[in-house]
């Protein structure tokens, strides 16, 4: 994936020039006529910064600034001024983080189905001395929603990351990787001209070890294996799941939101902090 930025005036129109041919064919429009939809509005993902951002001038020092994404295939390319990809951007994470709110509830809701067949069909294996239930398709449900869950958590984790730039300002590095930017911001030290952010490097050193979690198990998830559920009885005769035995899935699912909501708390406050402080230096 290819992400930066194009401030030269003839690089730029060499872009545009060539953008149409991007698509290696595939046709963009529809013979079909093309129908609208609408759906109730989602919340607003970074909320404090929007307000900065809206409320001041600070993305006047962009103007002239493009942001240009093409896929590694060429089948997608997009050229988006810098001043304008906020709320872009704010829109995807917002529907992103709509789609894991929408994951985790199915999940926990497919967790009480299965606990019910449980309850209902549960029976002592005579040789083995080992309960057993039948399992109908719930089980594939709730593997196909942590599925989603772990693939969404760590694309709206890079989704977040592609504003990085925009918050350090026009001179800084730009970032489409969350891991990337993790590993940067948290260096013992920072080149001449390297943007550097104490408050940053502090919480994702020590609020994130969540995410270096989330990324093991999708990474062996996706290379190595499926997504292997066990499901185990508490003396108390409550089922319990466990992702590959290793992960109570109750609450690696809980503190994967938690650190995702502190996080996008902490995203919010700290660079809207930075803009209002960028505005006040400017006013001047």
């Amino acid at each position: 994936m290819d992400f930066r930025l194009v401030k030269n005036k003839a690089q730029l129109e060499e872009i545009r020039r060539a953008l149409p041919a991007k698509f290696r064919g595939y046709k963009t429009v529809s013979a079909d006529k093309m129908v609208s939809w609408s759906m109730p509005a989602l919340p607003d993902a970074l909320p404090k910064i929007g307000e900065a951002l809206y409320n001041s001038d600070y993305l006047k020092q962009y103007s002239g600034i493009y942001y240009y994404m093409e896929t590694k295939g060429q089948y997608i390319a997009n050229l988006i001024p810098a001043n304008a990809y906020f709320p872009i951007v704010s829109r995807a994470i917002s529907d992103k983080r709509y789609s894991l709110q929408l994951s985790i509830t199915r999940a926990e809701l497919l967790q009480a189905a299965i606990h019910l067949g449980f309850v209902k069909t549960k029976k002592k294996l005579p040789r083995a001395n080992q309960t057993s239930f039948s399992a109908n398709e719930e089980v594939y449900q709730l593997k196909s929603e942590i599925s989603n869950i772990l693939f969404t958590l760590r694309s709206l984790l890079d989704t977040i990351t592609t504003l990085v730039h925009l918050m350090y300002g026009p001179n800084s590095r730009t970032f489409h990787s969350f891991t990337l930017f993790a590993k940067f911001i948290t260096k013992e030290s920072h080149k001449d001209g390297e943007i550097g952010d104490a408050k940053m490097k502090e919480f994702i050193k020590t609020e994130m070890e969540w995410f270096n979690q989330l990324r093991d198990i999708r990474d062996y998830i996706t290379h190595f294996s499926s997504i292997d559920l066990g499901f185990y009885e508490t003396d108390e005769g409550i089922l319990k799941a466990y992702l590959h035995d290793r992960f109570d899935l109750d609450l690696l699912l809980a503190t994967m939101s938690q650190g995702l909501n502190s996080f996008m708390s902490f995203f919010d406050d700290h660079f809207s902090q930075r803009i209002l402080k960028y505005r006040h230096v400017s006013n001047r």
